[in-house]
């Protein structure tokens, strides 16, 4: 049976794979850790999301602390000021996970009480790799001593970075919106939720290249037929996907794109 006072650390980074570095960074967690630490399991909850794109990150976490363990460590790491004037620090969410990465808006879609200063200059920490050389080593102190958190510096958690979820707008009888990211298998996630789509079977997306509009269907599932769906998907926002084939190929969207859904009046007319 699981150690119920171990500590599990899940790591979340646009490292991808090719690399050894979310190797190393599990590796110095795991080496740093004293003996008799709480350190639980390793959990790479993923190193898919885009490189550089924070906001991304920021939903991805948000979206994935309701599923960890509490309590536990969260490592997050999409950094694309690492060795600039940025902080770093750990901060601990209102359910109890401690949050370690970079102060560039990457916890803003979470709710933090308690934030504090990591220490910025290890004599062994790379300019270029504070994932491995002070992320990492964060998350190992936690997990060996109870009060590491009260050795840091506290800081005003209001006074982090904070990043703003880009919110659809409505146009007559369109919604304008951007493409969040989009997934491995094709879809097209939408920084867009259920309520802000217009209630309607169909309609028409509208690409930001000027290309002939492309009819899509409401559906509950990946399942829903041919043609372009769109559905709420798992994450909380809304999605455009393809069954069986990629809606990102079949549209050309990718993170950062507009677009325009219309939603079609019964007798197939595009509302205004």
């Amino acid at each position: 049976m699981p150690d119920p006072e171990a500590l599990d650390v899940f790591l979340f980074s646009d490292f991808g794979w090719a690399d050894p570095y979310a190797g190393q960074m599990r590796a110095n967690i795991v080496r740093l850790c004293v003996p008799g630490a709480r350190l639980g399991r390793i959990i790479d909850v993923t190193h898919g999301i885009a490189r550089g794109d924070v906001l991304a990150g920021a939903a991805q976490i948000a979206a994935s602390l309701p599923y960890l363990p509490a309590p536990s460590v969260v490592v997050a790491v999409v950094d694309p000021g690492v060795g600039t004037g940025r902080r770093a620090l750990a901060c601990r969410s209102t359910g109890g996970a401690v949050l370690i990465g970079p102060d560039n808006g990457l916890f803003s879609m979470v709710e933090v009480p308690e934030a504090w200063l990591l220490p910025g200059s290890r004599e062994s920490c790379s300019s270029t790799f504070h994932g491995r050389d002070l992320f990492a080593v964060a998350a190992a102190g936690v997990c060996s001593a109870g009060s590491y958190l009260e050795s840091l510096e506290p800081i005003d958690p209001g006074a982090l970075v904070t990043l703003h979820k880009p919110v659809p707008r409505r146009v007559g009888g369109s919604v304008e919106c951007l493409v969040a990211w989009t997934d491995s298998f094709g879809n097209v996630v939408l920084w867009a939720d259920r309520a802000s789509i217009p209630d309607v079977a169909e309609g028409l997306l509208e690409l930001p290249d000027g290309r002939a509009p492309i009819p899509y269907r409401l559906s509950g599932t990946y399942s829903g037929g041919k043609g372009l769906l769109l559905l709420e998907g798992s994450q909380g926002l809304m999605e455009l996907a393809l069954d069986g084939g990629s809606a990102s190929e079949a549209t050309g969207l990718a993170a950062g794109d507009s677009l325009a859904l219309r939603g079609l009046e019964p007798s197939g007319r595009a509302r205004r």
